[in-house]
């Protein structure tokens, strides 16, 4: 994938060749004088445009701890530094969650409703990739993080009583299930009463945008996440930055039909993805699955020769590498990637065209002129001791060939 770093506007224009015109070209009999070339027909060549998304995040510490370290020039910078790069690590696995997804935001559909235990709830989620937009992941929760349930239409009316929001206790990604505890308004801890109701949709709580599911949209403008994967890749043609993704839009894509996972769909993905954009077009280094996918994945190597372990000495590294043709892809697993899908990425070669791309800016300190870098608190009108920074940052994900992406979906790996 390439990081492209710009200064971002609102909006980031990409440019896509869907066909090669084919039909120019035509055999012709050498002996017949006079003969007429074939008719022309122009390369299909559009424009798309993708939005920028913009994150921030507000690092805080409490003012009389800040003052004491002050008192120790060393101490003062090593507590920021250590508040500052844990805000930053925080705001780097929402993003990396958000490649995985999709763009709407919704981290999770509840199954059925829970029974409230100890005041807490064990909310069951469901995957149906048969259903439109209804995607669930217990992995793209973060520990601690805060939820609000919303109905599938984006309304705000949800079952959940006793508290006002969630927040996650504990998670378990094969189960697909996820512990919260209650928050009220002020998001001190209270007793959940009653569960949010089967089909409610699980978002982070501040999201500023709550798509209708069950209508249709632009994935790439939906809501405020980035847009991942699940979308960029999608076969379904469904609209994303603009192109429909279907027929030579489509990304590559294998249904294993709730089959066990098994090399062949590796192999089916792989042929479709270069069959329908050509094999040197782009280079395939990576295949990214979920930690139960690779290690059903490795299960599977002495039994497969296309699998190879690769060891650097020099460098103490070892890899699990996968051999399709003159294509060598590296196993690489992410606790962000579902338990039901594989994405082999392309990249560029060395001389060719981009195709997977990550733009943007690096987060920054949010001041305007002089302003300082650091700020008290404000709250209930009047000043806190509370020392607050602001970052932001803007960026987006595209595919600007979406066929070159190669998935499985709908697998097991038992």
């Amino acid at each position: 994938m390439n990081n492209v770093k710009v200064a971002p506007g609102r909006q980031y224009d990409f440019q896509l060749s869907t066909s090669l015109a084919p039909a120019s070209t035509q055999r012709r009999n050498p002996g017949v004088a006079d003969r007429e070339f074939p008719q022309g027909f122009k390369i299909a060549h559009n424009e798309y445009t993708a939005v920028f998304k913009e994150i921030q995040t507000t690092i805080e510490v409490a003012g009389n701890l800040l003052a004491r370290a002050s008192e120790t020039p060393q101490k003062y910078a090593e507590l920021w530094a250590t508040q500052a790069e844990l805000s930053l690590d925080g705001a780097r696995r929402v993003m990396a969650s958000e490649i995985y997804r999709d763009g709407t935001g919704a981290l999770g559909h509840v199954a059925v409703q829970a029974t409230p235990a100890s005041g807490r709830i064990t909310v069951q989620l469901v995957n149906d990739r048969s259903t439109a937009n209804k995607l669930s992941y217990a992995g793209w929760f973060e520990a601690d993080d805060i939820i609000l349930p919303i109905n599938r239409d984006g309304s705000t009316a949800s079952t959940l009583a006793g508290a006002t929001y969630l927040q996650v206790v504990e998670i378990d990604e094969v189960a697909n299930t996820v512990l919260f505890k209650g928050l009220d308004a002020s998001f001190a801890e209270v007793a959940i009463t009653t569960a949010p109701d089967a089909n409610e949709v699980l978002y982070r709580f501040d999201q500023q945008v709550f798509p209708d599911l069950d209508s249709s949209f632009d994935y790439g403008s939906v809501s405020t996440p980035i847009t991942g994967y699940e979308a960029l890749a999608a076969a379904d043609g469904r609209l994303v930055h603009g192109m429909s993704l279907e027929g030579a839009l489509a990304g590559s894509q294998i249904d294993a039909a709730g089959a066990a996972i098994d090399v062949k769909f590796i192999e089916q993905a792989m042929n479709k993805a270069k069959r329908r954009v050509g094999p040197t077009r782009y280079s395939w280094k990576k295949m990214c699955t979920s930690y139960g996918t690779r290690s059903a994945l490795i299960e599977s190597k002495e039994t497969d020769r296309r699998f190879i372990s690769v060891k650097d000495n020099d460098r103490g590294s070892a890899e699990f590498n996968y051999i399709h043709g003159e294509t060598q892809l590296r196993l690489g697993a992410s606790e962000f990637c579902p338990e039901d899908v594989i994405w082999m990425l392309p990249e560029v070669r060395s001389s060719g065209e981009k195709v997977m791309e990550y733009v943007g800016d690096e987060m920054k300190i949010a001041k305007y002129g002089n302003m300082a870098d650091f700020h008290l608190k404000i709250g209930s009108g009047q000043y806190a001791d509370t020392v607050q920074q602001f970052m932001r940052g803007v960026n987006l994900l595209l595919c600007k060939h979406p066929a070159a992406i190669a998935s499985i979906v709908n697998f097991t790996n038992s």
